[in-house]
Order: structure tokens, then C-alpha cells, then sequence
């Protein structure tokens, strides 16, 4: 005869009160959400939702039909961060039969984003465009950080679905997530998105040093092809080079250090309200394919660490 064991009814009711109290607390974080319309609330209802654990509940488990994953509610939040800082109508869908949670802005109606966990290395999360698989922001909510990947942005300003939406439209859209960064970095988050800025275009820092002179000598001749002339730039103030578009003028300048290195900036000065140096890249195709062709040496500098554990 097999053994027999007392059932304790006491210690049953004890678990089922406790993994009803795991769901409770996650029911609370998901119905605060639903009513937020303050963003600091709402940041800290989906803190409270990454951090819920089903496995805490010993008895208890939710349906798969009724589970969404991180990226769902971080997609959520940040649409309602989206629509926060503007009038841009962005709604969060989900494809049937999928539970992928896709982000779609209105006003580019031929591109959808969608939101990737980072690698443990980096943390946080990444937000892609779903079609070119291009990462354009990193957003890690527990460090409190939010960057932008100037590297595959400035791919994604060249793609076929950019040059479709137009130049008005890519500019919203990267306003919109300047004024997103914006927002966040008022609550404390580090964040690095000043190359969105119209307002203030100067002293974006290249990754590398010391450049040599092949790489202007590629865009001089890639600017020429195009009908623009690279001018040497020297005054009291600045040394290098700069082109002269009717969208404003990009110079090229760079600095000594206190070891004799050189860095280089570009600097944005003169501009119509409408252009960012990612509209330039965009609007100009020899400067987009310089760019991209000297990606490691001219790339604008970033937060490389968090986008290169990949």
C-alpha cells in the first residue's frame, strides 16, 4: 500500500491567500495604469510590472491566452509618454494570432516599431523598426537611461521607408523622441538625445580621433559629384571644413587636446526650423553614404556600449 498523507486543509488556504496576494498586486499595477494619466505614475506601475514574478504563485497560474510579455507593457507606456509630449497619434496593436505588440504612428503610416529586451549585458530595451530590423532608442527603466543608437537611426533615415514618409514626417518623428528623452531626463534619467535638438545642433563629437585626411578626401570628392563644395573652415575660433546646403551650413571642425589628439565635432549653424543633422543625411545622399561608408570613425558618438553587446 502506497503512503498516505494528511491533507492540511489550514496550509492550502495559507498558499492560495498568498498566490492570490501575487496576483492582486499585479491586478493593482495593471489597473493603476489603465486610469494613469500622470508619467511619473505611470513609470512607476510598469516598474511594479517588470518586476511581478508569476513564479512567487506556488498554486496559481495565468492563462498563456491572457500573458503578455515585457515588451508589451513598455510599449504601452511609452505610447502613453508618446502622446504625452504631443498630439502624435500613435496606437499600440497587436497583429492576430500574434503576440507581438507593435507601435504605430499615424503619420508614418509605412513603418512599424516595436520594442526587444537588450542583451543582460546592456539591460533595458530596444526600440526597432519592425521591417529593417533598426535599432533607433535604448530604454532602460530600472537604470534610468535613455539613449538613442545614432548608427542605425541615421540607416533608417536613409531606408526606402523614410524617403516615402518624407522629410516633414521623419522630422516629427524624431521630435517626438527628443521631447520623449526630454520628459525623462526632468525625472532623472540619464539620457543623450541633444543631436535631435533643431534649437541646438553644435558640437556633435565624432566617435574617433585624429582623423586622416582620406576620409575628407572622400567627402570632398562625394560632395563635388553632388554639385556642393567642401571648404576649408579657418578662423579665430574654428579649424576644418564646411558645406554650405539652403538647409543651413554643416561644418566639420575639430580641437586639441592637452596630448595633441584631435577631436572632431560637427557643428549645424544657420539652419531652416525644420532640419536635424539626420535630415541632412536623408535629404543629401553623398553626406547619408559618407556617413554610413566612415560609420566608425565619423558616427556620431554615443552610447556604443549599450547597442554593441548584440
Amino acid at each position: 500500500m502506497s503512503q498516505l498523507n494528511y491533507f492540511n486543509t489550514k496550509e492550502y488556504a495559507q498558499q492560495l491567500r498568498k498566490d492570490l496576494k501575487v496576483f492582486s498586486r499585479f491586478s493593482e499595477y495593471i489597473t493603476a495604469l489603465s486610469q494613469s494619466t500622470n508619467v511619473t505614475e505611470s513609470l512607476g506601475m510598469l516598474e511594479g510590472i517588470l518586476s511581478f514574478d508569476s513564479h512567487e504563485s506556488e498554486m496559481l497560474r495565468m492563462d498563456n491566452r491572457f500573458w503578455y510579455a515585457t515588451t508589451h507593457w513598455v510599449s504601452v507606456v511609452f505610447a502613453q509618454l508618446m502622446k504625452s509630449t504631443s498630439t502624435l497619434d500613435i496606437n499600440v496593436l497587436m497583429p492576430q494570432g500574434q503576440k507581438t505588440t507593435i507601435l504605430h504612428f499615424k503619420e508614418w503610416s509605412n513603418a512599424e516599431f516595436r520594442f526587444v529586451k537588450a542583451p543582460l549585458a546592456a539591460g533595458g530595451f530596444y526600440l526597432e523598426e519592425d521591417t529593417y530590423n533598426l535599432r533607433v532608442a535604448y530604454w532602460d527603466i530600472y537604470q534610468k537611461r535613455f539613449y538613442i543608437d545614432t548608427t542605425e537611426l541615421a540607416m533608417l533615415m536613409q531606408s526606402n521607408a523614410a524617403q516615402l514618409a518624407g522629410v516633414k514626417t521623419l522630422l516629427q518623428f524624431q521630435q517626438h523622441l527628443f521631447l520623449i528623452g526630454h520628459q525623462l531626463e526632468q525625472l532623472g534619467y540619464d539620457t543623450d538625445i541633444h543631436y535631435l535638438n533643431v534649437n541646438n545642433a553644435e558640437r556633435l563629437e565624432m566617435r574617433q580621433l585624429d582623423l586622416t585626411t582620406e576620409v575628407f578626401d572622400s567627402l570632398f570628392i562625394q560632395a563635388a559629384h553632388s554639385g556642393f563644395v567642401l571648404r576649408l573652415l579657418s578662423d579665430d575660433q574654428n579649424e576644418g571644413a564646411y558645406i554650405d546646403f539652403e538647409d543651413g551650413r554643416l561644418s566639420i571642425i575639430h580641437e586639441r587636446d592637452q596630448e595633441g589628439h584631435s577631436h572632431w565635432y560637427y557643428d549645424l549653424t544657420h539652419l531652416t526650423p525644420d532640419t536635424t543633422f539626420f535630415t541632412l543625411i536623408q535629404v543629401f545622399p553623398f553626406l547619408g553614404k559618407w556617413y554610413n561608408d566612415w560609420q566608425n570613425q565619423v558616427g556620431i558618438n554615443d552610447h556604443r556600449e549599450v547597442f554593441t553587446t548584440v
